[in-house]
C-alpha cells in the first residue's frame, strides 16, 4: 500500500527547488510534502465493507500508532506482504484518524486459515470480480459464524495476526520516512553553503550596481547643477537686459518731458509779449481816441453855436454833425473789437498758463521727478525740503538752508565763512531756489533800482541756470546770495 518510487519522486522535486529558496521555506516544504506523501500512500487502496471485528481492530491499531506519535513498536514481527489488495485497505478520514477496511472472501471457511502463515486464505475467484457475492453481509456472516464453535477461535487468531502485519508495516513506513529525513539532513549543509555562496554572489552583484547607479546619478546632478547656472546666468542676462532697457525708455521719456516743457514755456513767453504788445497799442489807440473825442465834442459845441447864430447855416452843419457822429460810432466799435481781440488773447494766454502748469504738474508727479525729488535729503538733518536747498561754493557740496545758515552764524565762522562737514574746506554757500514765484518774493523787498528791471531782465542778471545731481524734475533756477 506504499509506494517507495512515488516518496523518492516527490523528494527529488522538492530538493529540485531548495537552491533558490530560504532554509526554513524548504524545511516547512519539505515535512508538508511527506505528510502529503504519507496520506497518498495510505489512501490507495479501494473501499470495502468491514466487519464487526475489523471495526474494532482499526480503531484499537489507530489509536495505538496516534499514542506512538507516529512510530510502531519495536517488537512488530516481520514485514509481510501487505500490499495484496485481497488483504485490507487503508485510509484516513476527515478528523485525521487512520482506519482499516478488511475483507474476507465468499468462500472462506475454517480449513480455509493458515494461521502458520501470517493468516493468508485462499481466494479462487478473480480480484476484479467484485460482484454482489463478493460483498460479505455482515449480519448474515456473523449469524452463520454463530452456529459453529471454531469461528470465534478463527476470528481471534485473524485479529491477531491482522494487528501483527500493520505493526510491521508501520514499523517499515516509519523507517522510510527516518531514513528520507536523515538524507535531507545530510543535504542541509551543503545546500546552506551553496545557498550562502549565490545569496554572496547576488549581494556583491547588486553593490556594484548601486556604485554605478551612484555615479550616473552624480554625473546627472553635475548636469542638472550645470543646467541650472546656465539658467541662472541667462536670466540675469535678461532682467539686466531689461533694466537697462527700461532705464533708456526713463530717459527718453524724462527728455521728451523736458523738451515739451521747454516748448509750452516758449510758447507762453511768445503769448505774453503779444499781449504786452496788444495792451501798448491799444493803450495808445485809447489815448488818440481820447483827444479826438475832446476835439470833436469842441468842434460840435463851435457847430452848435454856430447853428443857433446861423439858422441858414443848420441844414449843412447838421449834415456835418451826423457824419462826424457816424465817424465816432465806428471808431468805437473798432475800439470794442480791439478789447475784444485783447480778452481774447488774454483767455488764450490762460489757457496756455494752465497747461504748462498742467504739465509741469505731470511732470513733478511723474515716477522719475519723485524720485529725484526725495533723493534731495540733508544728510545733517535728515529733511528733504527741495525749495530751499543751499549748495557749497568752494566743494559743491549740499545740504539744506537752515543748516547752512546755523553754519554760518555758529561758532567758528567768519565773515559768513565756514568749515563744510563734509571735507572741512572753508566756504560760503549759495542759496537756491525751484519755484519762479520764490524768486519774485526775493527781489520785491530789493532797492527801487533793481526792481524797476522787469523779470526777463532780472533773470538774465542775477538768476543762474543749472541742474546740480543731473536729475532734477525741472531746471531748477539759483538765487546767489552772499553771506556778509
Amino acid at each position: 500500500f506504499f509506494s517507495l518510487s512515488f516518496f523518492r519522486k516527490a523528494q527529488l522535486l522538492f530538493l529540485s527547488d531548495m537552491g533558490t529558496r530560504p532554509l526554513h521555506e524548504r524545511l516547512v516544504e519539505e515535512s508538508l510534502e511527506r505528510n502529503k506523501a504519507r496520506a497518498a500512500a495510505l489512501n490507495t487502496g479501494r473501499q470495502r465493507p468491514m466487519t464487526r471485528l475489523q471495526t474494532r481492530l482499526a480503531a484499537s491499531a489507530s489509536d495505538e500508532y496516534a499514542g506512538s506519535g507516529g512510530f510502531l513498536p519495536e517488537d512488530s514481527v516481520d514485514i509481510a506482504d501487505f500490499g495484496n489488495e485481497q488483504y485490507m485497505d487503508t485510509g484516513i478520514d476527515d478528523n485525521g484518524v487512520m482506519y482499516h477496511v478488511y475483507e474476507i472472501p465468499p468462500d472462506a471457511s475454517d480449513d480455509s486459515f493458515n494461521f502458520s502463515d501470517g493468516f493468508q486464505y485462499h481466494q479462487e475467484a478473480d480480484e476484479d470480480d467484485t460482484s454482489s457475492s463478493g460483498v460479505i453481509d455482515v449480519e448474515s456472516f456473523d449469524d452463520r459464524s454463530a452456529d459453529s464453535q471454531g469461528v470465534e477461535l478463527a476470528e481471534h487468531d485473524y485479529e491477531s495476526a491482522s494487528y501483527l502485519q500493520l505493526q510491521a508495516a508501520w514499523r517499515q513506513q516509519a523507517a522510510w520516512e527516518a531514513q528520507a529525513a536523515k538524507e535531507a539532513e545530510e543535504r542541509i549543509p551543503e545546500e546552506y553553503n551553496e545557498y550562502m555562496m549565490e545569496r554572496l554572489e547576488l549581494e556583491q552583484h547588486t553593490e556594484e550596481t548601486a556604485a554605478v547607479r551612484a555615479v550616473e546619478e552624480a554625473k546627472k546632478a553635475e548636469e542638472a547643477r550645470k543646467q541650472r547656472l546656465r539658467d541662472e546666468r541667462a536670466r540675469l542676462a535678461k532682467e539686466r537686459n531689461a533694466e537697462l532697457m527700461r532705464r533708456e525708455q526713463e530717459l527718453h521719456e524724462s527728455r521728451t518731458l523736458e523738451k515739451r516743457q521747454a516748448r509750452l514755456k516758449h510758447e507762453e513767453a511768445a503769448l505774453a509779449s503779444e499781449v504786452k504788445n496788444r495792451e501798448k497799442q491799444l493803450r495808445k489807440r485809447t489815448e488818440q481816441q481820447s483827444i479826438e473825442r475832446l476835439a470833436q465834442l469842441a468842434h460840435e459845441q463851435d457847430v452848435e453855436a454856430k447853428i443857433a447864430r446861423l439858422a441858414g447855416e443848420m441844414e449843412e452843419q447838421k449834415e456835418r454833425l451826423r457824419v462826424m457822429r457816424a465817424e465816432r460810432e465806428a471808431q468805437e466799435r473798432d475800439l470794442e473789437q480791439q478789447e475784444v481781440d485783447l480778452e481774447e488773447a488774454r483767455f488764450k494766454a490762460a489757457a496756455k498758463k494752465e497747461e504748462r502748469i498742467k504739465a509741469t504738474k505731470e511732470y513733478d508727479d511723474h515716477p522719475i521727478s519723485v524720485a529725484a525729488r526725495y533723493s534731495r535729503q540733508c544728510t545733517i538733518c535728515l529733511t528733504a525740503n527741495p525749495r530751499r536747498r543751499a549748495t557749497l561754493i568752494a566743494c559743491g557740496h549740499m545740504m539744506c538752508a537752515t543748516c547752512a545758515e546755523q553754519m554760518s552764524e555758529g561758532p567758528g565762522s567768519s565773515a559768513g565763512q565756514f568749515a563744510c562737514p563734509y571735507c572741512r574746506k572753508t566756504t560760503g554757500f549759495v542759496q537756491t531756489f525751484e519755484d519762479p514765484e520764490e524768486i519774485q518774493e526775493v527781489i520785491r523787498p530789493m532797492t527801487p533800482e533793481v526792481s524797476t528791471t522787469t523779470p526777463r531782465k532780472r533773470k538774465a542778471d542775477d538768476i543762474i541756470m543749472s541742474s546740480p545731481q543731473g536729475k532734477l524734475p525741472r531746471p531748477p533756477l539759483y538765487k546767489i546770495l552772499y553771506r556778509t
